[in-house]
This record gives structure tokens, sequence and C-alpha cells, in this order.
């Protein structure tokens, strides 16, 4: 069964040409982005709906039309948007995210409605996106479809750390890590050694584009909470990792993107003492990395204890 929201070519004609969306159960006016994430006239209308799957789809589809009304005019970024929902959905159902049925349709709308909501705001100048979403927890054909979307929009918006911040939308389609099995821990070899400070340095990169060079290239594993202690991690392999977030921290002044991603490593029952070890030798040095490593540790600090 597929999951069908506002068609891509709604979007582009709504985005191209400003015309209105179509009628809803509840008409008003335009809205500006920054109620986009106020969603007052959906509620009501999956109120009316009475838990009728295809009344909520309905109003699903004229909450998205709204919210796409009221962003700035990128048609390629409304219409990848479209389409990468219409994607998400399908895998949704196929791999029964929500469940099966009625219910998991009803999931989905809700979850694209949360998820563009979200995305508008943020886009529109709000608060971005907290956490992190994985991407590859998705079929092929979603993938595609949402770095797809991801590159359109972070072409049209100029938001920090955009990569990073639009994959934590998925956090609606993905509402609990995917069990993986491990049966022996993984080799350090996995995305490790990262890069010194000399080589984030001399790579040129600052602000939000070193934010997400970062997002990139640090390792999946030593981000889930889950995962990290699964992954082996001597002395050295520590310090290396500890280095390039600290450096990495340090040069986007305490970006949180880097804290969310190395929390899990200082949490972790099994490498958390010797990475908090690691991080307070550097912060003692009295060098401009040292002051930056102090910061970072008050940082982790804040966020694990």
């Amino acid at each position: 069964m597929s999951w069908k929201p506002v068609a891509p070519a709604a979007l582009l004609a709504l985005a191209a040409c400003g015309a209105a969306p179509a009628p809803s159960p509840d008409p008003s006016p335009r809205p500006s982005a920054s109620t986009t994430t106020q969603d007052g006239a959906f509620a009501a209308c999956r109120t009316r709906a009475d838990g009728d799957a295809a009344a909520i789809q309905a109003c699903a589809d004229t909450e998205l039309a709204r919210i796409a009304h009221a962003l700035p005019d990128h048609p390629e970024a409304a219409t990848r948007h479209a389409a990468a929902l219409r994607a998400l959905g399908d895998d949704a159902i196929a791999r029964g995210t929500f469940g099966q049925g009625a219910a998991a349709q009803v999931a989905v709308a809700d979850a694209a409605v949360r998820l563009s909501q979200q995305r508008a705001a943020w886009l529109a100048g709000g608060t971005p996106p907290a956490g992190r979403g994985d991407p590859t927890r998705l079929g092929d054909a979603a993938r595609a479809a949402w770095s797809a979307s991801r590159a359109a929009a972070c072409a049209a918006y100029r938001v920090t750390d955009c990569a990073a911040r639009y994959d934590a939308l998925l956090n609606t389609y993905q509402p609990a890590a995917e069990p993986t099995p491990m049966p022996e821990p993984a080799t350090t070899n996995a995305g490790l050694p990262l890069p010194d400070c000399a080589e984030v340095k001399a790579a040129g990169l600052v602000g939000g584009a070193l934010g997400d060079a970062f997002y990139r290239r640090y390792p999946t594993s030593l981000a889930d909470p889950k995962g990290v202690d699964h992954v082996t991690l001597d002395g050295a392999a520590i310090d290396n990792v500890v280095g390039y977030l600290a450096c990495v921290a340090t040069l986007t002044d305490g970006d949180p993107t880097v804290a969310d991603n190395a929390a899990a490593l200082f949490a972790s029952p099994r490498h958390g003492v010797a990475a908090f070890a690691a991080l307070t030798t550097r912060a003692k040095a009295e060098t401009p990395e040292g002051k930056g490593a102090a910061r970072f540790l008050q940082q982790m600090k804040a966020m694990v204890d």
C-alpha cells in the first residue's frame, strides 16, 4: 500500500506561482513561516476526522500544502521534499515502522506533518532540529529521495550545519533505533583514525562547512549509544577520537552537533571514563587548543553528568 502526500507538481505550483492551497476542511489565510509549527488547524481537522484514516490523510494533505505555501519560493526544494515524503511513507509502510493497517497509515500521515512543520520552522529561521537521524536505516528508494531533498534544501536555504540538522528531521520516522545484532565487537579500523587538529585546520573549512564535514566523517558507531560499547578502542584510539572532537568543537565555537554526536562515547559504560580522562589531560594544556578542550570538557560534563 502506498501513502501519497501532496503531489510534487502541486507543491511546485504552490512555490512557483504562489497559488492558494486547495480548499481545506478548515480554511485559513496563508500562514507565515513562524506559524508552521502551530498545527491547530490540523489538530482540529483530525478531531473532526474521528479516526477515519482517509479523512486524516486529507487533513495531512491540506496541512502539507499550507506549510509549503508559507515557505519562500524554492520550487526545486519543495518538489524534492514532497517526493521524499512519499518515499518515506512508502518505506515506513513496507517496513512496518508504525505497525500495520489503518493505524500505520495515520501514523505516517502524522509523521509527514511533524517533519514538514519542523523543517519549515527551521528553514525560516527557527530552532534547528535536535538529535541525529540515520538515513542508512532507510530503504534504497527512500534514502535516495531523502538525499536529493537534503541537497536541494541545503542549496536553497542558508542554515548552519544543514546536512546534520536536515537528517535530524528523520527522527519523526525513526521513533526508536532498530536493533543491530553485534555478536562480536567491531574493530578499531572502522572509520579510524580520525584527522588530527593540524589536518582539520589544513582543510580550511569553517563554520557550517566544518560542521557538515564533521557529521559526514564521525563514525556512526561511535555516535550510537547502543553501538559504541561494541567498538574496541585502545588508549591511542580514544585519544585520537577525543582530540578530533575537541578540535572541531573548538573551531566551531561549541557547535551542539559535535556534542550531540560525542555524548554516546562519553556516556559509554565501556569507554566513558577513558574519554573523560583523555579530554581532561588535553584541557590542562596552556594553549588555545587546551582552552578549547576545557570548554568542551565542561560542555560534555553538563550533558553526561
